[in-house]
């Protein structure tokens, strides 16, 4: 099971939209990609924006760490922040900067190892709600086409 499917298995459809491959902003102006975001739905479970990083090497994650600014163009919208690890001992978890969480994708199962902290996200600009809608339509297709997804 790819990371994609064990999200869309951790998140269902009757509550969230689980968004791969979602850019900071459209045109132009997109700069950076997240691997994933997760939008929630209903009030009782808090229209939060969750986002995701996958890694599958070490290597990939202490680029991540010298170079902050990539998470930082969705973190600062996002309730929670997560890193996924494909394989073990990618991301030690003393390493992880405060409040994000860490997962392991065994077995199409993503396991927690580090439960993300609540954040205080921002309310988020035209240019990144644009992203989430271009984003929502690739996904979920035009005019309902795939409501039973």
């Amino acid at each position: 099971m790819t990371f994609l499917a064990a999200l869309e298995e951790r998140y269902p459809a009757t509550a969230y939209a689980v968004l791969p491959e979602v850019a900071n902003a459209t045109g132009h102006a997109a700069s950076r990609t997240a691997d994933a975001l997760v939008v929630g739905f209903w009030p009782s479970r808090g229209m939060e924006i969750e986002g995701f990083e996958v890694k599958s090497a070490r290597s990939d994650w202490l680029r991540e760490l010298k170079d902050p600014s990539k998470a930082e163009v969705f973190y600062r919208f996002c309730a929670k922040w997560w890193m996924v690890e494909t394989t073990p001992d990618i991301i030690k978890p003393d390493e992880l900067p405060p409040k994000w969480g860490l997962l392991r994708l065994t077995n199409g199962k993503l396991k927690t190892l580090v439960k993300a902290a609540p954040l205080t996200p921002e309310t988020p600009k035209r240019a990144f709600w644009t992203s989430l809608i271009r984003s929502t339509v690739r996904r979920y297709g035009e005019k309902g086409k795939n409501d039973d997804a």
